[in-house]
């Protein structure tokens, strides 16, 4: 009686895991096999100006593969979801691209993160020697003043009469010149100190460093998490 109802088929998720992909992939029949090997990351095109992100794309299929291994597809039709998974590829390349080449050029310094160098100046001042003075400049006064003094009288009362009279002719020459001669010296010393202990010790800076690093690959493929569902079936 139950079988008839059909609730078997119903109840059923019919949207094929990526493991039914990649299974069908190596089927014993000729047309299934033909068809399913269309899709996967693997069938994606990647560019070919991302020389770096194509070297790594057997180990990115293969983390794919592992991860993505039992979730179901998030499309009605595989050539959907298959174009999603080229527009992700497109979307993303460079991107990573960019990543891998600024690691690979700087892998020098990823490497010596624990050498920081720490410089320590220590300067000191000594003053020494006099400074002299040499006054050789010589002013000369010559010139003469002339006073004259009228007589008291009715004619010079007035205010506009000079009844006194003073005059100067006088010149001022000045010849030599000053010399300042300088005998002080400012002596300055350094002291530098380099470290390659970082602060904290090497064991944080150490942890701090593996923590930091990020793994492209990886990376690239989490990009890929919306193109399954998040649902297993059991």
């Amino acid at each position: 009686m139950t079988d008839n109802i059909g609730f078997r088929e119903a109840r059923e998720m019919w949207l094929p895991t990526l493991s039914d992909i990649l299974n069908k992939r190596t089927s014993d029949d000729e047309a299934e096999r033909t068809y399913y090997t269309q899709f996967g990351l693997d069938k994606c095109e990647f560019p070919a100006d991302c020389p770096r992100l194509s070297a790594t794309i057997p180990r990115i299929v293969e983390l794919f593969n592992e991860r993505y291994f039992t979730r179901m597809i998030n499309r009605e039709t595989l050539e959907i979801w298959q174009m999603n998974l080229q527009h992700v590829v497109d979307r993303i390349a460079y991107r990573y691209e960019r990543a891998l080449t600024l690691y690979a050029t700087h892998q020098a310094e990823l490497s010596n993160v624990l050498e920081r160098e720490t410089t320590t100046r220590h300067a000191t001042s000594a003053n020494s020697g006099t400074d002299t003075t040499t006054y050789g400049r010589v002013d000369t006064f010559d010139g003469k003043t002339k006073n004259i003094d009228t007589p008291d009288s009715v004619v010079n009362a007035s205010d506009n009469y000079a009844d006194s009279l003073t005059k100067s002719d006088n010149k001022n020459t000045a010849s030599g010149s000053d010399q300042l001669t300088h005998g002080l010296t400012n002596t300055v010393s350094d002291e530098v100190t380099k470290t390659r202990e970082p602060e904290g010790g090497f064991v944080p800076a150490l942890n701090d460093s593996i923590d930091a690093y990020r793994d492209i690959a990886v990376d690239f493929v989490r990009e890929f998490e919306n193109n399954f569902l998040n649902v297993f079936w059991y």
